[in-house]
């Protein structure tokens, strides 16, 4: 098994797209971001501004004291607001790379020759894994950097809040890049995965089991909430759990490692199976 995912790892590493993925999302959060600051720079200004009040001293001089610190940008104020873009990389380039795997020769070839096909299933789970870390943490590092040199009121506080809302993204981005291998595989296409991400990101699927959640809970007489147990759902949810400078609570994060550790198992397994029975010609 280990090296079935040494040898998919490393054929990662030599995909032309990989580099290619993570450029452009880099390249694309740090253009939004100098897009963006001047915007930022602003709110965070009037925060300032409504932050201060004005006293008359004895002797007549006016001063002005901050009630609080409000106007400081932190690191998930300004994060959160572009680590959304991996989701959309992390499914496309996943939909490629498994999908291309499918295609070539490469496949045919070396499939025949493992006992048990199930390892290639662990092996895309470790280049999801891969790719992934490796997506969120250049896109992380851009953002820091960029915010720092160009938001006037950024500081490196909230360190802890700003880490339990990493693990939990990268969790939730982890799960959904296994979700569009097991779709590309199952589809023999990359066009199913891409589209199932479109629709997520575009609103349209949350929409749609809305609606089916009020119509279950209709039925039921109890509250029914399925877009909090599909990963790619909860993942636009839990960006917005997350406030910018305050105090982050537990139970997002709780949430989103349960989520992904259940639909982690639930897709190696099944993806198990589909890769056991697929004839190879």
């Amino acid at each position: 098994m280990l090296n079935v995912i040494r040898m998919e790892i490393s054929r990662m590493f030599k995909t032309r797209s990989f580099y290619i993925t993570i450029a452009v999302c880099a390249v694309l959060v740090a253009g939004l971001l100098y897009i963006l600051t001047p915007v930022i720079n602003e709110a965070f200004e009037i925060q300032t501004e409504s932050a201060m009040v004005s006293q008359q001293s004895g002797d007549g001089w006016t001063v002005s004291m901050r009630l609080e610190n409000t106007s400081v940008a932190c690191p998930s104020s300004v994060c959160s607001s572009f680590i959304s873009f991996c989701v959309v990389f992390v499914v496309i380039f996943i939909a490629c790379f498994v999908g291309e795997f499918y295609k070539n020769g490469f496949c045919k070839n070396v499939i025949g020759r493992v006992r048990h096909r199930y390892y290639f299933q662990a092996a895309k789970a470790a280049c999801v894994i891969v790719y992934t870390a490796i997506l969120v943490a250049v896109t992380v590092a851009v953002t820091l950097i960029a915010a720092n040199t160009w938001v006037n009121n950024f500081e490196f506080v909230y360190i802890k809040e700003f880490v339990l809302y990493l693990l939990g993204e990268y969790c939730l981005l982890t799960v959904i890049g296994l979700a569009a291998a097991f779709i590309t595989e199952l589809s023999g296409s990359k066009i199913p995965a891409i589209v199932y991400i479109v629709l997520c990101s575009t609103n349209i699927m949350s929409s749609l089991i809305a609606a089916t959640d009020s119509k279950l809970s209709e039925w039921l007489s109890a509250e029914v909430a399925i877009e909090d147990y599909i990963p790619s759902l909860y993942q636009l949810n839990f960006q917005t759990d997350v406030p910018g400078n305050s105090i982050m609570q537990n139970e997002p994060v709780i949430r989103a490692l349960v989520i992904s550790l259940v639909a982690f198992v639930v897709y190696n397994i099944v993806g198990s199976v589909v890769i056991s029975k697929r004839d190879i010609k």
